[in-house]
């Protein structure tokens, strides 16, 4: 059993989960036991204490100077993790800094596909 997750988000989409992810705990019978929500502003204070990330499409949607905040403070610091990765808003698709923390990623096309370009990527 997962025991303990964090989230970062947006403040305001966090008060959403955090109203909803409260009540499921309640009645989860996965015995999670803590749920953290993480301020976005504060990247570098990440403390490296997870040890999966769950990423849908919130990377790709990023501008090439958060993203790589993100990937740099949070991602490079956790062994495992998925992510589903779509291309928004002409961002660039550019995985390399991903690649530079995580040399043994598994890329592949994002199935089913929801966009073109999107990918899975494992770690």
């Amino acid at each position: 059993y997962i025991k303990e997750y964090a989230i970062y988000d947006l403040t305001d989409v966090q008060k959403f989960q955090q109203a909803y992810l409260n009540k499921a705990i309640k009645k989860s019978l996965f015995g999670i036991q803590k749920l953290t929500f993480l301020d976005s502003e504060k990247l570098n204070e990440f403390n490296c204490k997870f040890n999966y990330c769950v990423s849908c499409y919130a990377l790709g949607e990023f501008s090439t100077l958060i993203k790589n905040k993100y990937i740099e403070y949070v991602v490079s610091k956790i062994e495992h993790g998925f992510i589903l990765w779509n291309l928004h808003s002409n961002q660039d698709n550019d995985i390399t800094i991903l690649r530079q923390h995580h040399p043994n990623l598994e890329v592949s096309p994002e199935y089913p596909c929801t966009a073109i370009n999107n990918l899975e990527i494992r770690f």
